[in-house]
This record gives structure tokens, C-alpha cells and sequence, in this order.
């Protein structure tokens, strides 16, 4: 990304460099300020697109460092039918105790081996593929658990709540 921006930049500078000497305005001013006037009509939209570019992608680093730095949950969309959320889980960073009273569609979007340990000491290991889903039923009542990433890399699903079993 920065090669590019780098590209753009050299490419606009020896245009700059160049049109500064032959610059005119229509009174017959010579300078810097209407080579920069020419520079921006003739390449501003490369500087633009340069910026958008590197900005975009920044942003999104910054964003995916700090969405994927965490475990947690991230709210989607929710109706009288359905209950969808974002759930990241980092090795060593188990999400809370918690329950599921509705059956759920699990897809995974970074796949790896999930530990679900229940509050009673009892465990099972599933292991998610990239881009499946799978289905998981309701939890036995009373009963809680906690979500565990027993891999090296960062875990993301996204889970589809069924609020009315049928």
C-alpha cells in the first residue's frame, strides 16, 4: 500500500517540479501556487485516491486489531424470530459463563477448536471449519458454560438464535 502511495507521490512531484518552471497564469504570474493550482487539476484525483486507499486500509488494520483484540460479543440484528450476534474468542481469553435457552446456527468465519466447559467440570471440544456452520441445540436447564479457544488464533463466529423452536 505504501508502494503505491510512493508511486503516486514520485509521479505527481516530477509533474509538480516540471510545471513549476512553465507555470503561467492568465495575468502572467509565475510560481509555485499556480503550478500547485495545475498539479491539483491534473493529479488531485490520484492524490485522492492514494489517500482514500492508505486511509482504508489503516483503518481497517486498526479496526481488526481492536475488534479481534478482545473476546466478546457484538450484537447484529435482532426480530421476534431470530437473535444474531458477532462472537470472537481469543486463546486464553474464554467468553463468561453463560446459557443458550434457544437452539443456534454457528457459522464460522475464523475457524479452530472451541472448548465448551460446563460449570459442573464436564467438557466437549468442537471443531469449527472456516466458513460452516453447524448446528448446536438449547442448553439443559440450569446448566452453564464457557466458552473456551483451545487453539493459538483468534476464533470468529457469527450465531443465528432460533427464539421459537418448531
Amino acid at each position: 500500500m505504501f508502494v503505491l502511495f510512493g508511486t503516486i507521490f514520485r509521479a505527481c512531484k516530477r509533474t509538480y517540479v516540471a510545471t513549476a518552471s512553465q507555470d503561467r497564469t492568465p495575468r502572467g504570474y509565475y510560481g509555485l501556487g499556480a503550478a500547485r493550482m495545475l498539479l491539483m487539476k491534473r493529479h488531485g484525483l490520484y492524490f485522492v485516491v492514494a489517500l482514500a486507499f492508505v486511509g482504508g486500509v489503516t483503518s481497517g488494520l486498526m479496526y481488526a486489531q481492536m475488534a479481534g483484540g478482545q473476546t466478546g460479543r457484538t450484537a447484529q440484528f435482532e426480530n421476534d424470530d431470530v437473535k444474531v450476534w458477532k462472537s470472537v474468542v481469543m486463546p486464553n481469553a474464554p467468553l463468561a459463563m453463560h446459557r443458550h435457552e434457544h437452539p443456534r446456527v454457528i457459522i464460522a468465519l475464523s475457524g479452530g477448536t472451541m472448548k465448551i466447559v460446563e460449570q459442573s467440570g464436564g467438557s466437549e471440544e468442537h471443531v469449527w471449519e472456516t466458513g460452516k456452520a453447524y448446528w448446536l441445540g438449547a442448553n439443559a436447564p440450569n446448566t452453564m458454560h464457557a466458552d473456551v479457544n483451545a487453539g493459538e488464533k483468534p476464533i470468529e463466529v457469527m450465531v443465528v438464535e432460533l427464539k421459537h423452536e418448531r
